[in-house]
């Protein structure tokens, strides 16, 4: 445990520096390698095995993709796809999703490197986006932002403490992000977004965390150009290294450690 916590921290801290938008390139570059690497070291360690979504997907999920095309659109697609793909070089299945984890990992890598390259995107902001990590880069996170989004019920999923502390830190970046960009804040897709993801959590606070991502790029990659709040971005910025702490915490509650 303490070693994956030690690799996580590289992961965390090579990611927050890269992120500062007054580098040199030189820098930058150095900072994103060193946080590629440590997110490969990081799947070494810790075996796709351990993901908490493993075993479902593993023991129960079909992934043969069906004939009738409408099937194929409403039964999780990117899954059956990739599955499709590595099942053209071996019938082990256990490799098939080794494969599709260090896919996952690939893409999802991918995103983070071009989004430390934005010039336009605070340090905060990136720093949200990065305690979807831990999530993401499973068969089941990356599923949840690409598939349609499904009916859920209390009783057909366990709500755990996790999802609530999801919701208060949801809470607290758009709260943050409202004092530092105003009335700014105020024009209706984000206030629409904003409303769908509170309205998910009333319903079931798994739905509301399914759709959190949606929300994120809502808020991150609008065109905030004009005067804000500079101080006060300053601020957050700075102190969203403090948020560390959390980011341990979406890795241990997404796997068995």
């Amino acid at each position: 445990m303490v070693v994956i916590i030690g690799i996580t921290l590289f992961v965390f801290l090579f990611y927050f520096l890269a992120s500062f938008n007054n580098l040199k390139p030189e820098h930058r570059l150095v900072f994103i390698g060193l946080f590629v690497l440590s997110s490969f070291i990081l799947r070494i360690v810790i075996s796709p095995e351990l993901n908490k979504d493993y075993p479902g997907y593993f023991n129960y999920h079909d992934s043969k993709i069906p004939e009738n095309l409408i099937s194929v659109f409403l039964g999780e697609p990117y899954l059956k796809v990739v599955y499709a793909f590595f099942d053209l070089f071996t019938d082990d299945k256990a490799v098939i999703f080794s494969g599709i984890y260090w896919f996952n990992l690939l893409f999802v890598t991918a995103f983070f490197v071009w989004l430390l390259t934005r010039k336009d995107v605070q340090i905060f902001m990136s720093a949200a986006f990065l305690f979807l990590f831990p999530v993401l880069s499973s068969t089941l996170g990356t599923e949840r932002m690409l598939s349609k989004v499904k009916v859920y019920s209390a009783e057909m999923e366990t709500v755990s403490i996790f999802h609530k502390v999801y919701f208060l830190f949801v809470s607290f970046i758009v709260t943050t992000t409202a004092l530092a960009y105003k009335k700014k804040m105020l024009h209706p897709f984000i206030i629409t977004t904003i409303a769908l993801y509170y309205a998910g959590f009333i319903v079931n606070p798994i739905m509301g965390f399914r759709f959190a991502p949606y929300l994120y790029f809502s808020i991150f990659f609008f065109n905030y150009s004009g005067d804000y709040n500079t101080q006060l971005t300053r601020i957050l910025n700075i102190s969203s290294f403090l948020l560390f702490p959390y980011f341990i915490y979406t890795l241990i509650d997404t796997h068995i450690l």
